[in-house]
């Protein structure tokens, strides 16, 4: 079972804590991300050893070829890749190879105009691995399809926690709250029966505040608001808690307009609220949207506030040293696949930048949070991308700080925006993020 925040490939679902904050005022927080830039090599160090340039630079490779494949697949009319029949999914290995799958019974016969693009695929690089499997990603999609809606609208006793399509094992992975023959028997012969579907147990994800600090109240001027740094919102029972800075986004309707990306459970509400939360001498929160299909808010700054892209590498209460120095910055390019394999970074303010892979793209996940009385209830949240972040996932008060693809090349470098912390796994390294794109379609926002 998954909460937000879950690691991607492990056959347990884990117990996951949302990095929450439920108030009004924000504050800079007093942590050290990192006395210097060099912060996201040792932190590469950390999880892919002495010879990670030499990983960053195959897992790079392997995404190239990816893209070079997807140029030969149609696409929907929303943009979205549309697999052929004949695939069965891309993923990066542990090996930093990308890995292509075919279905071998449909595979295009010569005379079938599909056959060059086959072909062309195949030996679009000699560096890619070749897997022969049972389902095509289409029909892997068309049984998630099913099982997710029994899962949000017929899920009457509640035991199905965690739903995800794993391109490796070419399997739709099932998560149950109780796990026993019974219920195995029920879903078969209740919502469908497939060799495809592999069970597990899972654990329903948990939403916490970070609400142990012990932070001023005092109003505090500042200038620039950079990806990763922490705030505190305060909300009406005068009980404090963490959150971090997203993305820099504007309106794609009025790029006078502009503000920053985080997290929609950072404060106490819940659905599509019309209400307008006050942030002094910051913003106001003018998109919110917090339902199965988004966990997001946008934070519309005032006029004497910048937004940068530069990460958030020192920040104390005192705003004018506010880390400025010349560094890394997020690219306003986003990250649109999330393939499986891929290395991504995380900037938070509470587990500073930590690294890991992305395990699943796309996981249906249930996880308990408190409403705005403070009782605890369990929501489900669509499309979220699952990391293992093997030196460190995400810990309270990183949930709305960035999630970035990490490239080969420079470290002092741009890195293109994934999306932005979700929720975190308690005690493991997993976390789950939500994905830029669906936040930018959302509400009309556009990276800048």
């Amino acid at each position: 079972m998954y909460t937000l925040q879950g690691g991607l490939k492990m056959k347990k679902s884990k117990c996951i804590y949302l990095v929450l904050t439920l108030m009004f005022i924000l504050i800079l927080s007093p942590k050290v991300l990192a006395e210097e830039n060099k912060e996201i090599e040792k932190a590469l160090i950390d999880q892919l050893g002495d010879d990670y340039e030499k990983k960053l630079e195959l897992n790079q490779k392997a995404a190239d070829n990816a893209t070079k494949i997807e140029k030969y697949f149609s696409k929907k009319r929303n943009g979205e890749i549309k697999y052929p029949n004949y695939i069965g999914g891309l993923y990066i290995n542990k090996n930093n190879n990308l890995v292509v799958q075919f279905v071998e019974s449909a595979i295009p016969a010569e005379n079938d105009k599909k056959y060059n693009n086959y072909q062309a695929i195949k030996n679009v690089s000699e560096d890619i691995d070749i897997e022969f499997v049972s389902y095509s990603y289409l029909d892997l999609q068309e049984i998630h399809d099913i099982i997710l809606d029994y899962y949000l609208n017929k899920n009457e006793n509640k035991n199905i926690v965690g739903l995800h399509i794993d391109v490796e094992k070419n399997s739709v992975i099932v998560n149950f709250r109780e796990y026993n023959d019974e219920v195995i028997n029920y879903f078969k012969e209740n919502v469908i029966n497939s060799p495809a579907v592999v069970f597990d147990k899972g654990e329903v994800y948990s939403v916490v505040s970070d609400s142990n600090n012990e932070k001023d109240n005092d109003t505090i001027k500042v200038t620039d608001i950079n990806p990763g740094a922490g705030f505190t919102i305060i909300g009406n029972n005068e009980k404090k808690s963490d959150c971090s800075v997203g993305y820099r986004a504007r309106l794609t309707s009025d790029p006078k307009r502009i503000g920053f990306v985080t997290a929609a459970h950072c404060f106490n509400a819940k659905g599509n609220t019309s209400t307008i939360y006050s942030l002094p001498n910051i913003g106001k929160v003018t998109k919110f949207q917090f339902d199965e299909d988004l966990d997001a808010a946008w934070v519309e700054t005032f006029d004497n506030i910048n937004p940068t892209n530069k990460f958030e590498y020192e920040q104390t209460f005192n705003p004018n040293i506010l880390s400025q120095r010349d560094g890394d910055y997020v690219s306003t390019e986003i990250d649109k696949r999330h393939l499986q394999g891929r290395y991504v970074a995380k900037l938070g303010t509470s587990s500073m930048i930590t690294i890991g892979e992305i395990s699943w793209p796309s996981d249906t996940i249930t996880f308990v949070h408190k409403d705005k009385d403070g009782n605890e209830i369990e929501s489900v949240l669509k499309d979220v991308v699952l990391v293992n972040g093997s030196n460190g996932g995400a810990a309270p008060g990183d949930s709305g700080g960035v999630v970035v693809q990490v490239q080969y090349g420079d470290f002092i470098n741009k890195y293109p925006t994934n999306g932005i912390v979700a929720a975190s796994n308690n005690g493991t390294s997993y976390y789950a993020y939500i994905k830029a794109t669906n936040i930018n379609n959302a509400f009309g926002l556009e990276r800048y």
